[in-house]
């Protein structure tokens, strides 16, 4: 006897769930997933640049995320800047060259900003290389530089 309510009960509850569907209209559309707010792993080296400041959507939205001060923040994001730049505009040794001394400059001016401005710029380079072909891009930049000597930059390490 229980045996028999157990098959009732599946059975007329499978039976309910089928009959409140409307067969005649297709199931709604899912809802749209929520806004990103991860990391940018684009097929391109270049990411996304919504409003062209020449940082990756992804990496400026980390870099508001730091508990930094106008200063500091300015600072970083320059940093940030000269390592995309280092990533899609060194197809030769000498744009290379120039990158890498902005880069230089920009490590320069965090230094001045941020007592600890290692941990920041190391996140902010680690999340930049987040892809293999980032990765990539990033080694064929610092092959370029093979060999060649780095004067100390003059003037104001901050743009």
């Amino acid at each position: 006897m229980h045996r028999l309510f157990a098959v009732v009960a599946i059975v007329c509850g499978a039976l309910s769930v089928v009959g409140c569907s409307d067969s005649g209209s297709p199931p709604p559309p899912p809802p749209p997933p929520p806004p990103s707010t991860g990391a940018d792993v684009t097929g391109t080296v270049a990411g996304v640049d919504a409003n062209g400041d020449g940082i990756r959507d992804d990496i400026a939205r980390r870099i508001d995320a730091f508990n930094l001060n106008t200063e500091q923040r300015k600072a970083t994001r320059q940093f940030a800047a000269s390592v995309q730049s280092a990533l899609i505009a060194s197809a030769t040794a000498d744009t290379a060259y120039d990158n890498a001394l902005k880069n230089w400059r920009a490590q320069l001016c965090m230094n001045e900003k941020l007592p600890n401005y290692r941990r920041y710029a190391n996140e902010v380079q680690a999340r930049t290389l987040n892809t293999e072909q980032r990765s990539r891009a990033w080694i064929a930049y610092e092959d370029k530089l093979g060999g060649r000597v780095f004067p100390e930059p003059t003037g104001a390490a901050c743009d």
